[in-house]
């Protein structure tokens, strides 16, 4: 008898383990222009240079180079490791961590500054996903929780938190996306402490139903300087709205070329 409740509870035990459940299946990654932002019709043609956007016939494209081109240059500079660490998670397959850090996707990438070690964490809570970007570069640094981020489970929205950089663990930048139908947008807001452009901003969106299919609006809080740029992304034509260059609300245009014309 106790040899038949031995082996009952023995296999009981095999039972209870094989029908243990798996882990719950990896978050979805967001999309990989949720940290990424198209400049590509403002650097065409070598026309970003300053003799070149200070000509009459390139003056209004000019404008909106120029401006695009400043968030062109902060961006480049504070965010190449984050995009660069983010961006190679699509090529490698998660494995399951813990419960309390969900899922995790580990790799090394390379850049003009040295290699760097990327642990990126995602775990799903609810409807939304919660993620976690520590990067490590030897013999300079361990682990720093560079960027933290949410995104929604149908990836419809989502946001990222960026710290300045590894040696400056500080809130740096938000960012916060949306896609829906045929639009999507993304916006970066400085949320530096103490410094005279904290809450600047640079919204960019696309909706290919419309003409006009892809915007940029920009504020810089030191100066009260706000830009709307609008643009057609096949065609190249587009305006600018500046009222404090210009004097006024109005719109200066350019065409297909990139030259000035009258606005319809």
């Amino acid at each position: 008898m106790k040899k038949l409740v031995f082996a009952a509870l023995i296999a009981g035990s095999l039972l209870n383990v094989s029908c243990k459940k798996d882990p719950a299946d990896a978050p979805t990654l967001p999309p990989s222009t949720s940290m990424d932002i198209d400049f590509s019709n403002f650097q065409e043609d070598g026309k970003t240079d300053s003799t070149a956007v200070d000509t009459t016939k390139f003056d209004h494209w000019g404008r909106a180079a120029i401006q695009a081109g400043v968030w062109n240059i902060v961006l480049t500079v504070n965010l190449a490791v984050p995009v660069l660490s983010f961006k190679e998670a699509f090529n490698h397959t998660p494995s399951y961590a813990s419960k309390k850090e969900g899922w995790l996707w580990t790799y090394t990438v390379t850049n003009a500054s040295g290699t760097y070690t990327a642990k990126l964490y995602g775990k799903i809570v609810g409807d939304s996903n919660e993620w976690r970007m520590l990067i490590s570069k030897a013999g300079a640094f361990t682990d720093v929780e560079w960027y933290t981020g949410t995104s929604k489970n149908d990836n419809s929205g989502g946001s990222w938190k960026l710290n300045k950089n590894a040696f400056n663990v500080t809130e740096y930048l938000n960012i916060d996306w949306s896609r829906s139908g045929t639009k999507e947008e993304i916006k970066y807001t400085l949320v530096e402490a103490g410094i005279p452009e904290y809450g600047s901003y640079i919204e960019y969106g696309v909706d290919s139903s419309l003409t006009m299919d892809a915007f940029y609006n920009i504020y810089a809080a030191k100066e009260n300087h706000s830009v709307d740029i609008k643009w057609n992304r096949t065609t190249k034509e587009g305006n600018v709205v500046e009222p404090a260059h210009y004097g006024d609300n109005d719109p200066r245009c350019w065409d297909t070329t990139l030259h000035n014309t009258v606005c319809n």
